[in-house]
């Protein structure tokens, strides 16, 4: 059985050295070119310790599967295939004693196929099949989870591996277990890199992020929504260069785009609207969202701007038929009102036209009835002329009074009549006629009485348009 090196000074010392190169080697190498930094390494060690083969063993990214993805030996006739030793779900395993262990954290060891316990016949099978005589596996680990392991293995002769030994190897399996953490870190970042750049570029709104009073980035929604030409034409820009000099408001832009970027800096969301300036001058009208958030210690804000010109002037547009429809509904109700008051006065008018009726019936043409029946129908000239004087008398109770009233008003009275019905106020009124107010307001209580409209409640413009 052969010892393996690292027993003498010399020995130690290039084994060192090699461990301190291979830690160099990885401190700079791009998260592409881990692997080939592997397989060159793998076969350095392999070279170095003088065995037959190298072998690297990594966990899935779903950590679900053991894949042997590198390997290296003194003949190709050693090498060993791409293939799977572990489905980690399942509790699959092509070596199960072997990966129970490494599960475990505990590295595995033999120096003779002799030295594997009676539970290890999977393994047995397993190291046999390609000619392994003695192995070290080192599980390899980051953060306290297994991602790998790296196994050395002689075929031609059994090796001796001592306690020494081990500790630098667990060394290199460091190395080795932190550059492929760092690829896996990568390429995670790169992922998320490309799922946020996804996002930030699809979204329908303009996004802008700033950093140090100035725009660091922004997305095509951004560029179109201001009209440039380019993101060159809004990053490294400042914000108020977006912005008309005055706000809605009447506030400064400046001070106003600085007061809320110190609350949001506070910690405080803000949501509010503001007055955009796009290249060409034009002003639209925005909401704008502005939160901070903090990447790599650097601490940065992040803006999404929408357009809302179409919903302010909607929402104008609604309010304008909203006044419109009051109005209306009160100048409804108003005329309601007046409706009312009219027809009571008709009513009233009514009841005591059917009272004079029935007063006339009963005084006069009851006594005449009376008497034809007496006189065999016939009536003298008297009583006739009596008659007929009665009859015109109650047919005139009946005659609308109001043209009869109208007639009595003074010129100046008809006058002002006529610009009450089109809906003039006063004030209009006593312009057109250059008298004063106080006239015109004695002219329309003297109509009021003179037309007999004793209910206050009823409208004068509206009765006159009835009337007429």
């Amino acid at each position: 059985m052969d010892s393996l090196m690292y027993t003498n000074a010399e020995e130690k010392l290039r084994f060192e050295t090699m461990i301190s190169e291979l830690c160099s080697a990885f401190v700079n190498v791009p998260a592409d070119e881990v692997d080939a930094e592997i397989d060159r390494w793998l076969a350095f060690v392999v070279t170095t310790l003088g065995i037959d083969r190298g072998t690297l063993f990594q966990i899935s990214e779903d950590n679900s599967t053991g894949i042997l993805t590198h390997t290296w030996a003194a003949r190709k006739s050693l090498s060993l295939d791409r293939s799977t030793i572990a489905e980690l779900r399942e509790g699959n395993f092509v070596l199960p004693w072997s990966v129970e262990k490494m599960l475990r954290g505990e590295h595995v060891m033999f120096s003779s196929m002799n030295e594997l316990p009676q539970n290890a016949v999977a393994d047995r099978e397993f190291y046999e099949s390609n000619g392994t005589k003695s192995n070290v596996t080192i599980p390899l680990v980051v953060g306290g989870a297994l991602v790998g392991a790296i196994a050395l293995s002689s075929v031609q002769s059994e090796t001796v591996w001592s306690d020494d030994l081990i500790q630098r190897l667990q060394l290199v399996a460091h190395v080795f277990a932190n550059a492929l953490a760092r690829k896996i870190a990568d390429i995670e970042l790169k992922g998320a890199f490309v799922r946020y750049q996804t996002l930030f570029e699809s979204a329908n709104d303009a996004i802008f992020v700033m950093s140090n009073g100035k725009i660091a980035e922004c997305n095509g929604h951004c560029v179109a929504l201001f009209n440039c030409a380019s993101k060159a034409d809004i990053v490294g820009h400042e914000p108020g260069e977006f912005a008309p000099p005055l706000q809605a408001d009447g506030e400064d832009s400046l001070d106003k785009n600085n007061r809320l970027v110190e609350l949001a800096k506070s910690g405080v969301p803000q949501q509010f609207y503001w007055k955009c300036r796009r290249k060409d001058g034009s002003i639209f009208d925005a909401e704008i969202s502005l939160n901070c958030f903090k990447a790599s210690g650097e601490l940065l804000l992040l803006a999404i701007v929408r357009d809302v010109t179409l919903h302010i002037v909607a929402k104008e547009i609604l309010k304008e038929a909203n006044d419109r429809l009051q109005s209306e509904r009160e100048m409804l109700g108003e005329k309601n009102a007046a409706l009312r008051a009219i027809l009571s006065e008709i009513e009233q008018q009514r009841i005591e036209y059917e009272e004079k009726v029935c007063a006339s019936l009963k005084n006069i043409f009851a006594p005449s009835l009376k008497k034809l029946r007496a006189t065999d129908g016939k009536l003298n000239n008297k009583d006739l002329m009596k008659l007929e004087d009665a009859f015109e008398s109650l047919v005139g109770q009946g005659v609308n009074t109001f043209k009869e009233n109208y007639a009595k008003l003074s010129p100046r009275e008809t006058e002002v009549c006529e610009l009450i019905a089109q809906g003039r106020s006063s004030k209009e009124i006593s312009d057109l006629l250059n008298v004063a107010p106080q006239t015109i307001h004695k002219h329309r209580e003297i109509i009021r009485r003179k037309l007999k409209i004793q209910n206050l409640e009823i409208n004068l413009p509206t009765y006159l348009r009835n009337k007429s």
